[in-house]
């Protein structure tokens, strides 16, 4: 599962005038998060204060900024105002009290940005709770975007970091595995158990060798897996080579093998 992203205020607040080559830049901004979006690469995270700030537009524009304007509201409502899955709504409310975060430079400390401000801070205060040293979640810069370097902070306090398409990958994962049941450590595969069920980590083959005694699971992208028929329940260290066959965490392997489940990856790690 993706890292989280939050517009920074050039993309977010569109309640004051601009000029046409900041609203074609915003534009075209919001065209790559369509993109990174849905193909899953990122999830899109707003607060509430935040969503009343995206709507707030300046129609008193005509001509071709206003129908920029009119795209640039159709992308907005799209993917951060209709309610869809890959879009993270965080309660904020729960914080009384928390530092303003950071502006990016050359944002004025005024209005809506105090506002943005203000919110980022709560869910920079709600994120350290549960997810700190790291970051799950980014702020998408127009800079980082446009140029591949991300724009500064106005001041050197703990902040969230600015990111582009470029950066994403220094992000953590904002999803925690469900947890496995509770007597799994008890449990061992048995060679039935792994054959009937190898198929939920991706394996795409299980061939029996007619010469010997294995069997030989195949996995698309990576190398086989190898069982032995004459060793039963599978030894655990055949068991964890499926770590680097897969990427998959030894208790999500094991909850597969044993109890034919799969588990999901959808619990947000901001949301206790």
């Amino acid at each position: 599962m993706p890292p989280l992203l939050c517009g920074s205020p050039c993309i977010l607040d569109q309640s004051f005038p601009r000029d046409t080559h900041e609203l074609e830049l915003v534009i075209d901004i919001m065209g790559e998060l369509e993109q990174m979006v849905s193909k899953d690469h990122v999830h899109l995270v707003l607060t509430e204060a935040l969503a009343y700030y995206v709507t707030e537009f300046d129609w008193q524009l005509r001509g071709r900024q206003y129908a920029i304007l009119f795209e640039l509201n159709r992308l907005l409502v799209a993917w951060f105002l209709q309610p869809h899955e890959r879009l993270i709504t965080i309660d904020t409310s729960r914080i009384k009290q928390a530092q303003s975060h950071a502006l990016p430079s050359g944002v004025a400390d005024q209005g809506w940005a105090s506002l943005w401000a203000e919110e980022i801070g709560k869910l920079l205060a709600i994120h350290d709770s549960v997810c700190g040293p790291g970051f799950c979640l980014g702020i998408a810069c127009e800079q980082a975007f446009t140029t591949g370097h991300p724009n500064t902070w106005q001041n050197g306090n703990r902040s969230f970091p600015l990111v582009g398409p470029m950066q994403i990958s220094q992000l953590e994962d904002a999803y925690e595995w469900e947890p496995p049941p509770s007597d799994l450590h008890q449990k061992l595969v048995t060679l039935d158990d792994a054959i009937k069920h190898v198929h939920l980590l991706g394996a795409t083959k299980v061939d029996k060798c007619r010469r010997d005694s294995h069997f030989k699971v195949e996995f698309s992208g990576s190398r086989p897996w190898t069982l032995d028929f004459n060793i039963d329940p599978v030894p655990e260290d055949y068991v964890s080579e499926l770590v680097e066959i897969t990427g998959l965490p030894l208790f999500v392997i094991k909850t597969a093998l044993i109890y034919g489940h799969r588990l999901r990856k959808n619990i947000l790690r901001m949301s206790e």
